[in-house]
C-alpha cells in the first residue's frame, strides 16, 4: 500500500543521511606509513656512526697528546740531568782553577803582580793604537803610551826594561808625527761623495765609420766556433765596440754605474784612512782622479773643484800622521804569552 502523500502545506520530514565510510587504504598509503620510521632510524644510525667516528678520533688525538707530553717530560728530565752534570763539572773545574791560582800566588807572588801590570800596560797600548786610528791625534796616543810605561815602571822584573824600550820607540815615533785632523779628512771625503750625482758628463758624438769599412763584408771564419763562443752568443749580453773614444752621453744605466764606481772609490779611500793604510788611501784617490779626468767634463766648475779637493787630500801627510806604533804592543803580548807558558 502506497504511503500517503503529504498534505499540502505540510513540511516533509528530514530523511536520515547514512554516515560516510573512510576510503579504503591503498598500498601507497601503507608504504608511506612505514617509510618515515625507516628514515628516522637511518638518521639515528648515521648520527650514531658519526658520533662513534668522532669519539674514536678524539681518543686517537688524546693518545697522541699524551705521547707528546710524555716525550716532552722525558726530554725535560734528560735536559735537567745534563744541566746538573754540566753544573757539577763546571763547579769542579772552577774549584780546580781556584786551587791552581792559589798555589801559584803562594809559590810566586811577584810573578802574579807582574802579570797584572803587563795586562794593564797592554790595555793602555791598545787604547793608544785605537786613538791614533780613530782620531789621528798623536799627542793623545803618546799620553796613553806614557801611562803604560809608568805602569811597567812599578815592576822590578828585569824583563820590563825590554818592554819599556819598545814603548819608548813608539813614543818617539809619535813625537815625530805630524798632527793631522783625520776626522776632518773623512768628513771632506763624505762631502765629495755626496757631490758625485751632481757632476756633469761631457757630450762626445760617435766617431763616424768610413763607408768603405761599413760596406766591407765580414768574411766567414774557416774554423767552426767553439763551445764557449756558441754559449756566449746565446747569452743576453751585448758587447759594444767603438772606434776611438766611447761616445757620450752614456745611457742611464752606464751613467749610474760610473757614478757608483766613483763613490765606491771614495768609500775605499775613507776605509783605508780609518784603518791607517796610507798606500791604499793614496791609490784610491789617484783612481778617483783618473775617473774624473777620463769620463767627466773638464770644463765643468764642479768637476774642477772636485779634482782640486782630491789633490788637496792627496797632499795630506797621512803616512806621517799615522806611524806604526805596534812594536810595543807586540812585545807586551809576547811577554804575556811567555808567562802563560811558564
Amino acid at each position: 500500500m502506497a504511503p500517503a502523500a503529504p498534505a499540502k502545506g505540510d513540511t516533509p520530514a528530514p530523511q536520515a543521511v547514512p554516515p560516510k565510510r573512510p576510503p579504503p587504504r591503498t598500498p601507497q598509503r601503507r608504504k608511506r606509513g612505514w617509510l618515515g620510521p625507516l628514515l628516522l632510524l637511518l638518521l639515528i644510525l648515521a648520527c650514531a656512526f658519526f658520533a662513534w667516528q668522532w669519539w674514536q678520533g678524539l681518543q686517537r688525538h688524546q693518545g697522541d697528546w699524551r705521547a707528546a707530553v710524555a716525550a716532552l717530560q722525558h726530554g725535560h728530565e734528560q735536559l735537567a740531568g745534563d744541566m746538573a752534570a754540566e753544573h757539577r763539572a763546571a763547579t769542579e773545574r772552577m774549584a780546580q782553577m781556584e786551587a791552581e791560582l792559589a798555589a801559584r800566588e803562594q809559590a810566586a807572588p811577584v810573578s802574579g803582580e807582574q802579570h797584572w801590570l803587563i795586562n794593564e800596560a797592554i790595555s793602555l797600548a791598545s787604547l793608544a793604537e785605537q786613538q791614533l786610528l780613530l782620531t789621528g791625534d798623536p799627542e793623545a796616543a803618546r799620553r796613553l803610551l806614557r801611562a803604560a810605561d809608568e805602569v811597567l815602571a812599578r815592576s822590578e822584573a828585569p824583563e820590563t826594561v825590554r818592554l819599556r824600550a819598545a814603548l819608548a820607540a813608539d813614543i818617539e815615533k809619535l813625537a815625530a808625527a805630524d798632527h793631522v785632523d783625520l776626522v776632518a779628512v773623512m768628513l771632506r771625503l763624505d762631502g765629495l761623495q755626496q757631490q758625485v750625482p751632481e757632476l756633469v758628463l761631457p757630450r762626445r758624438e760617435r766617431t763616424a765609420v768610413p763607408a768603405a769599412e761599413q760596406a766591407q763584408p765580414v768574411a766567414p771564419s774557416a774554423t767552426p766556433p767553439s763551445f764557449w763562443e756558441r754559449l756566449l752568443s746565446r747569452l743576453p749580453v751585448q758587447v759594444r765596440r767603438h772606434q776611438g773614444a766611447v761616445p757620450l752621453p752614456l745611457e742611464a744605466d752606464s751613467r749610474q754605474l760610473l757614478r757608483l764606481n766613483l763613490e765606491s772609490v771614495l768609500q775605499e779611500a775613507r776605509l783605508a784612512l780609518m784603518q791607517g793604510r796610507a798606500p791604499l788611501y793614496d791609490a784610491a784617490l789617484e783612481r778617483a782622479d783618473t775617473l774624473l779626468a777620463e769620463w767627466f767634463a773638464d770644463s765643468d766648475p764642479a768637476v774642477i773643484a772636485f779634482r782640486e779637493a782630491l789633490a788637496e787630500l792627496r797632499a795630506v801627510p797621512v803616512t806621517r800622521a799615522l806611524p806604526d806604533i805596534g812594536d810595543g804592543l807586540a812585545a807586551l803580548k809576547q811577554a804575556r804569552a811567555g808567562e802563560a807558558q811558564q
